[in-house]
């Protein structure tokens, strides 16, 4: 008996990954995927959406620790401070909706209970570290399309001070103890054109902790041609609706894997599910000679600013800022505190003292899709006979690492 086709919404990095899986466990099954956007091949390198998997140039770290859970006790007072006084809430001057407010609500609720911020940090670190691991293999099954750029699998972590050492170190040392190296008062040898920029006394020292670099973009262009090749039918500039079925293949399986952008929250909202937009920066300098992916640990609302050598371009990007339900537009007004204060940062580190960044320079933001708790929700919605509606979405930052771990649970949903 045949089985039915399959619709897949949000041609992220989330969809493609879970459009691979399965015409790899099911090569028979007809795919079908709907992107709201055009086909990023036919688009130039500085091209960007604000979501997040197109969004910046071509460059994408995966770790351990490239997303958590937001809602600590310790950094509740973030959400009640404004981006240009260090904290993450960017709606502050604003009337919130009563989506926004149910949304801070729960997530005031969540880090007021250490206890279940701690299980919820548990749950995106296993899947982390699973996403990891299935990058790697994927790297080396398939180097065609899954290369990094970074091949000595690990990232450098440099921080400013003794105290952001080796507390830093300590925190991913728990995390990975055998992947995590001892802290090093001095910055490798592959930073020295970083450390040459600037005064002696900005940096500190460093420590490794596993992880890669990917050229984003390029990995996703490869993996949709090789999706055509096998039999995936892409639907490009198709804003999909909850509330209409002409977007689906007649009696399909249904995945909604798609941003802030491509759902509709009050259906999300109706089951449960509170998706609104985190804010980040980025940015591309000229590269003075790195070859090595990194991280430096910021003040908030900056924290990591992950550092990305692309050719002639390095590619920053970095910072916190919650935008609720807005609009991209609004956004951008919105967000110009959260970029003076990541660009103030990123000139600290890769400006000479006195000297300020480029106004002329590739710079942008993304939306990451984010829940109150910060753990996305993987879960069959509904269920009529064997057609199944299957929600994936809220991965935050960590929607590239954790991206082939969650298409081997969506296809662990349609075996069930």
């Amino acid at each position: 008996m045949s089985r039915p086709p399959i619709s897949i919404v949000g041609a992220g990095i989330v969809g493609l990954m879970i459009a691979f899986e399965i015409s790899g466990r099911w090569p028979a099954r007809d795919i079908v995927v709907f992107e709201e956007g055009p086909d990023p091949r036919s688009l130039s390198d500085l091209w960007h959406r604000f979501g997040a998997t197109y969004s910046g140039l071509d460059a994408r770290h995966v770790s351990l620790t490239e997303t958590g859970p937001w809602t600590s006790h310790e950094r509740l007072p973030l959400m009640h401070r404004r981006s240009a006084d260090g904290g993450w809430n960017c709606l502050t001057d604003v009337q919130l909706t009563a989506g926004e407010e149910h949304w801070l609500q729960e997530f005031i609720a969540t880090a007021e209970q250490p206890a279940l911020h701690a299980a919820n940090y548990n749950i995106v670190a296993d899947l982390n570290r699973e996403g990891l691991d299935a990058w790697r293999c994927l790297s080396a099954m398939h180097p065609e399309l899954f290369s990094p750029t970074e091949t000595s699998g690990c990232l450098h972590i440099v921080c400013a001070n003794s105290d952001d050492l080796a507390n830093e170190q300590r925190a991913e040392h728990e995390l990975d103890p055998e992947n995590v190296s001892s802290p090093y008062q001095s910055l490798p040898d592959s930073l020295a054109p970083l450390e040459r920029q600037f005064s002696a006394g900005v940096l500190y020292g460093s420590f490794t902790v596993a992880g890669m670099a990917y050229r984003v973009k390029t990995l996703c262009v490869r993996l949709i041609t090789h999706l055509e090749t096998v039999g995936v039918i892409f639907n490009w500039n198709h804003r999909a609706n909850w509330d209409t079925d002409d977007y689906s293949l007649l009696g399909a399986d249904e995945i909604w894997a798609g941003g802030v952008s491509t759902t509709t929250s009050a259906f999300l909202a109706d089951n449960g599910v509170l998706l609104q937009g985190v804010a980040g920066c980025w940015i591309a300098l000229p590269n003075p000679g790195l070859t090595e992916s990194f991280k430096i640990f910021g003040p908030e609302p900056v924290n990591f600013i992950n550092a990305t050598p692309v050719g002639p371009m390095v590619l920053l990007s970095g910072g916190y800022g919650w935008m609720g339900q807005r609009p991209y537009p609004e956004v951008e007004a919105l967000a110009r505190p959260l970029r003076v204060k990541f660009e103030e940062s990123v000139a600290r580190f890769f400006c000479k003292a006195g000297e300020s960044l480029p106004q002329d320079l590739p710079r942008g933001l993304c939306l990451r899709p984010s829940l109150p708790s910060g753990v996305p929700e993987i879960r069959m919605l509904s269920r009529t006979g064997d057609l199944r509606r299957i929600l994936c979405v809220g991965h935050a930052a960590g929607g590239f690492t954790q991206a082939p771990a969650v298409a081997k649970q969506v296809a662990m949903h349609l075996e069930g």
